[in-house]
């Protein structure tokens, strides 16, 4: 039986154990333009003793932010602010993995800095509340994306990625 904590292979990437870290949406990133700041290098390189750690979720673009203060993926000052902490996390055996997450219908104009009503697939309110800086509040109806929108968000998702690897991350 193999145990937690021996060596795994993964992506050709000899990791030290096989735990790994799940994203956890922090809301945090107090930057400007949702930028994380040199606590969330210090956060994410305390957690280097699992083998994989997968960021919080990182929306691809304006529409895609979801919860307040998440930090965003979609521009190259962005980028540049996540650099510090792939750096500090980069260490033999951790590969470090951006999660690219649009939040779609799940969302409030409150909670995003252009007070961007949300978006998705079809005009149907998600059940609930959620959280802003102003309390709990009831999900609004989200704009249903038009083709050309959708493909545009698929672009925005691969811009995104090739954002995270500028930025250094392992995936």
């Amino acid at each position: 039986m193999r145990s937690a904590f021996e060596p795994a292979e993964l992506f050709g990437v000899v990791l030290k154990n096989r735990i790994a870290m799940a994203p956890m949406t922090r809301s945090r990133a107090y930057g400007e333009g949702q930028t994380p700041g040199p606590d969330t290098a210090e956060y994410y390189a305390q957690r280097t003793g699992a083998g994989m750690i997968v960021t919080e979720g990182l929306h691809p673009n304006v529409h895609g932010q979801g919860e307040p203060d998440t930090p965003g993926l979609y521009s190259a000052a962005q980028a540049a602010a996540w650099r510090p902490v792939t750096a500090a996390v980069r260490r033999p055996g951790t590969l470090f993995f951006a999660q690219l997450m649009h939040s779609g219908r799940v969302s409030h104009p409150a909670n995003n800095p252009h007070g961007l009503r949300p978006v998705a697939p079809s005009a149907v309110t998600a059940p609930g509340p959620i959280y802003t800086h102003e309390g709990l509040r009831p999900h609004p109806e989200p704009r249903a994306l038009g083709v050309a929108e959708v493909e545009q968000t698929v672009r925005d998702f691969a811009a995104a990625a090739k954002l995270a690897l500028d930025a250094g991350f392992g995936g």
